[in-house]
Parts: structure tokens; C-alpha cells; sequence
């Protein structure tokens, strides 16, 4: 299957070094959101008591694939910890994507019964099945990932400790419009042009959770300074709504950190809310994996000890694949065949999928394994 090649080509000789594979996740109790598939890495070297991890797709993506372009799960190897890859379900007002849903009422209303929920049933699954660590459990999305992201932040601060939105928009931006993706009717948000101010920014996310008054979860907001999708004024309305859930300001504007091109922006003492922007980034921006393992503290006290999971277990391994290092050439144009819509997938690293944009759009490379029509 392709995305277990993609993996390979990503993780080089670590992926080797594991036979730990990518596994469908079942049995995870109730799914009001009816999500259609939920994948599970478990490395072999397990912690006692693993952190767990949610990893959200954007637009036209799905859990395998998302799998496939991070490195966190060589991370995973090293420290023991769970990560969880499930794959939304298709919308089909604007445009027909497996988008997240981060517009309905029931998406938006914590277990008011939509996909946010199911979300949040996984996690627990996974927590209660593997000993997971309830004080370690972190959610990390993309694109239309991040935005999710921000939305179970908000949602569920009681049960995750921190997130990564990469090329997000705010928490509960979508909220009353009838579709969340590329097509939708109201693209106020994507293009940044909600001019609300930090009080009103927080206020939409806190009527997520009316009247919770607990710890936040902590948040890393990363966006391309160039990113024409999610334009970049969503970078400082994210920052804008957390820094005033959490009571805190700026305090430092650090060029080129944690690597050249990337500005580094804290709030308080950096803990609880740091934001980066990634100088001529497009839509997501590479990730910068030794950012986000530093900022999520998630790193296991001494060597993780060797836990094989019961004969319980729901998650069905699927089989080896003949490891290759080939990259995918870069597909050649033709007029045969399917095309893509806009925003989809059209090339990559593993990709075997259709490869011509539909007319007005063009096949965009954003990193080595996902290229989108724009």
C-alpha cells in the first residue's frame, strides 16, 4: 500500500530499525461523528505509562498519509509514546473533501455529538487500553488539522496538555457557516478578514466551553509568512485569542529561532504560548519535529521499557511491505485519467494517485511528499 512506502522514503534507516508498523485502530466506543478509519502507531519500545499523541490530516488527506509525512513517529521510537492518525469523513457542502468539520454546532459544542467528540472518545480509548499518561496527551494538525487542533484545544483543554496548529485559523472561526473546506461559501476566515480584537478572538473560543474555568491547554501556533490559503493574519488572530484565554503578552521577537527563516514569538515565559512564523513559508510550512518534542515536554524519563500489548487488542497490524528508497519522479502531465480539484493532492513521495489539476488550478509542491492543486 503507498502510504507504507511513503513512510519508508521519510524514515530512511530509523523506519528500518522498527519493525512497529502502522495499525487500523477499532473498538474505540462511541463515534458520533462517524469517522470512517482511525490508524495507530505503537512503538515496540513502549513507556510504562506513554504520552499519546493526535495527529490531524488537512483537507484531502487521510491518517495514513499524514503518517507519512511527519517524522514524529521515529520520535514515537525514541521515546515511547502513542500517536493516533484518523481520517475525517467527506463533506459535501462546497466542496467534496474529507475535510475536518470545525463549523457545525455539533463539531463545535464540547460532546455535542460530531466529530469533535469522536475525537476526544479515541483519546480516551487509547489512554485507558495502553496505560497511556492523562497529564501527556497532545494534538498536533495541519491546514485543516490545525484548525481542529485549535477547536479540541478549546473544546477539551481538561484533557490535552499542548497542540501545534501548522497554517490554522482560530478556534470557532467557522462557527454558523455551513461547510468547513476550500469550496465553502464563507471564506471570511481563511482569508484573515475577521477584524476581531484579542477580547472578542478569546471570547469565541471560551464559548466552546462556557464556564470552564481550569488549566489551558498549552499552545505552538507555526504559519508561512506567504501562505495564500490560510493567509498569514491568521498567525497573529490564533495568538491574538490564546494569549487572551491564558492572560499573557508578547515578550520576545527572536529572529531566525529556532532555525534560519523562522521567528520566534513568546508569550509569558514561552511554556504555555509561543508562536512561529516562517519567513516566505507557503502553505504548511516543513515541520520542524525537534520544535514541537521541545514544546510539548514530551520526552520519557530514562529508556522506555519493552511492553507487548495484551491479547485484547483491537489494532490489526497490516503486513511488511519491501522496503524501497526511490523517490517518486515527478509525474508527467496528461489529459488521460481523473483530475484533481482544487486544494486536493496531485504528487508526493508515495503518492499513486491522479496527478492533473482540474482547469484554473496547478500542481503546487509544498514539501517532498505532498503537493496540492492551487
Amino acid at each position: 500500500m503507498q502510504f507504507k512506502l511513503t513512510v519508508v522514503a521519510l524514515l530512511g534507516s530509523s523506519a528500518l530499525a522498527s519493525a512497529a508498523q502502522l495499525a487500523q485502530y477499532t473498538n474505540w466506543g462511541a463515534n458520533p461523528g462517524n469517522l470512517p478509519r482511525v490508524d495507530i502507531y505503537v512503538p515496540d519500545r513502549l513507556a510504562a505509562n506513554p504520552a499519546v499523541v493526535l495527529g490531524l490530516h488537512p483537507c484531502g488527506g487521510n491518517g495514513q498519509q499524514f503518517y507519512g509525512q511527519t517524522r514524529l513517529p521515529s520520535y514515537a521510537d525514541r521515546h515511547g509514546f502513542i500517536m493516533i492518525f484518523p481520517t475525517s469523513k467527506t463533506q459535501t457542502q462546497g466542496m467534496q473533501m474529507n475535510c475536518w468539520d470545525v463549523h457545525s454546532s455539533a463539531s463545535l459544542r464540547r460532546d455535542g455529538g460530531g466529530e469533535s467528540q469522536s475525537l476526544a472518545n479515541i483519546v480516551k480509548s487509547v489512554l485507558t487500553k495502553y496505560n497511556g499518561d492523562a497529564s501527556k496527551v497532545y494534538v498536533i494538525g495541519t491546514s485543516s488539522g490545525a484548525m481542529m487542533t485549535n477547536n479540541m484545544a478549546a473544546l477539551y483543554p481538561d484533557l490535552f496538555n499542548a497542540g501545534t496548529a501548522v497554517s490554522g485559523i482560530p478556534a470557532g472561526c467557522f462557527t454558523g457557516a455551513s461547510s468547513s473546506n476550500p469550496g465553502s461559501p464563507d471564506q471570511t476566515c481563511a482569508n484573515g478578514q475577521k477584524n476581531y480584537s484579542k477580547q472578542q478572538w478569546g471570547d469565541l473560543a471560551r464559548s466552546l466551553y462556557p464556564g470552564y474555568t481550569g488549566k489551558r491547554t498549552r499552545m505552538q501556533i507555526i504559519h508561512g509568512t506567504a501562505d495564500s490559503l490560510t493567509v498569514f493574519k491568521n498567525y497573529q488572530a490564533t495568538l491574538d485569542q490564546w494569549s487572551n484565554i491564558m492572560g499573557l503578552s508578547q515578550t520576545s521577537n527572536s529572529p531566525n529561532t529556532p532555525i534560519s527563516s523562522w521567528t520566534e514569538n513568546k508569550y509569558g515565559d514561552g511554556t504555555q504560548l509561543v508562536g512561529y512564523a516562517v519567513q516566505g513559508g507557503g502553505h504548511i510550512p516543513a515541520l520542524n519535529e525537534d520544535a514541537i518534542i521541545n514544546f510539548w515536554q514530551i520526552t520519557a524519563t530514562g529508556n522506555p521499557t519493552l511492553t507487548v500489548p495484551g491479547p485484547t487488542s483491537t489494532a490489526t497490524t497490516q503486513p511488511p511491505v519491501t522496503p524501497t528508497f526511490t523517490p517518486t519522479p515527478t509525474p508527467t502531465p496528461t489529459d488521460a485519467g481523473p483530475r484533481v480539484p482544487k486544494w486536493g493532492q496531485c504528487a508526493g513521495n508515495g503518492y499513486n494517485g491522479p496527478t492533473v489539476c482540474e482547469t484554473g488550478s496547478r500542481c503546487v509542491k509544498l514539501n517532498d511528499w505532498y503537493s496540492q492543486c492551487q
